[in-house]
């Protein structure tokens, strides 16, 4: 057990942030959230069970915008309506001293979601994919990335107003950012 004691003490940051323990615990989406993305009971009680685990803790991926949307049941952080859910969301994963963190995503172009909402996802280069349906990926303007760098501001902004630490900006599992440094999903030229 003594070589395990030290992953239990706290850790004090550069910045003077002090973390109660060693611990992080990764982003978990519950897929519990109303149809629109709100924040609900269901998805407190869970921050709640695990808000003494882990000394930093980070959420599901929360979407910034509805052609982003990752699950049917997320949560969305794309409009000031959703701060008072996330104030509570927050304030129930930091209630024991742990940081809360959020994390923001883009689904890009496997936004099934926006499959099925509006027939069209976002990509950085045209092409027709086959999974989970066949279905048209369109590229995206300069003026549309420029868009999703507004939406993740926004969103980090809206963060910060709902009480959480700080921001996760999800890259993973071919996420629109992810898409951006594949040769097989971005065919851009410099122009």
């Amino acid at each position: 057990m003594y070589r395990y004691k030290p992953l239990l003490q706290s850790i004090h940051l550069p910045n003077g942030i002090k973390i109660s323990n060693r611990f992080v615990l990764s982003p978990m989406t519950v897929n519990a959230s109303t149809k629109e993305g709100y924040i609900t009971k269901a998805d407190l009680a869970y921050a709640a069970r695990r808000s003494n685990s882990a000394g930093m803790q980070v959420t599901g991926a929360a979407y910034i915008e509805p052609y982003g949307k990752l699950f049917e049941y997320g949560f969305n952080i794309d409009h000031d309506a959703c701060i008072p859910g996330l104030t509570n969301m927050a304030s129930t994963m930091k209630q024991h001293g742990s940081l809360a963190i959020i994390q923001l995503a883009h689904a890009g172009r496997f936004s099934n979601q926006a499959i099925l909402n509006f027939g069209k996802v976002y990509g950085p280069s045209p092409m027709t994919l086959h999974s989970p349906i066949e279905h048209v990926v369109i590229a995206m303007s300069h003026e549309k990335i420029n868009s999703i760098i507004q939406q993740y501001r926004d969103a980090t902004l809206r963060a910060i107003k709902a009480g959480f630490d700080g921001v996760e900006i999800s890259i993973a599992q071919r996420l629109l950012i992810q898409t951006f440094f594949s040769t097989f999903s971005n065919r851009r030229t410099a122009s």
